[in-house]
Parts: C-alpha cells; structure tokens; sequence
C-alpha cells in the first residue's frame, strides 16, 4: 500500500515493478486479492498489467471483517 499522500508520486507504480519484477525471478504468473468496492485499487492493478479471472470470494480481516474480493492474474515475464 502506498498512502494518499504518495499518490500520484509514481512510488505505486516503483513498488508494483519490482514486486512483479521479483515474482518473476521465480514465478511465470501471479494472483492477487482485492476489495471489490477498491475501485482506486482494481484501476491501478489494470492498469499495471493484471487481468480480472472472474473469480470472487468472501475475505475476512484479522478482527474479523468480511468482505467481498475479487481476483487478479498476471503473466510474469522474466527479463
């Protein structure tokens, strides 16, 4: 997570590329869970290459919240 007041700084977009760039070290695809409602979210991950799979599931938080997700993928190409 970057926070507001980071955004629009490219530090998301710095923190995604490595990440994606070391999952690829070890990895040919990834997955990943987000809030539905995330709408700021669920633009930047499109926005970063990850597709929606159409698969969704209800998440609950370490005190217990429950909400609805929904899943990501990416195909991870090492450099």
């Amino acid at each position: 997570y970057v926070l507001a007041s980071s955004w629009g700084t490219g530090s998301a977009q710095a923190l995604m590329d490595r990440a994606v760039a070391s999952l690829a070290e070890s990895f040919t695809s990834a997955v990943l869970w987000t809030h539905t409602e995330a709408e700021r979210a669920r633009r930047f991950y499109a926005k970063s290459g990850w597709t929606e799979t159409g698969n969704h599931r209800q998440e609950t938080t370490w005190d217990g919240l429950a909400f609805p997700a929904v899943e990501y993928e990416r195909v991870l190409v090492s450099r």
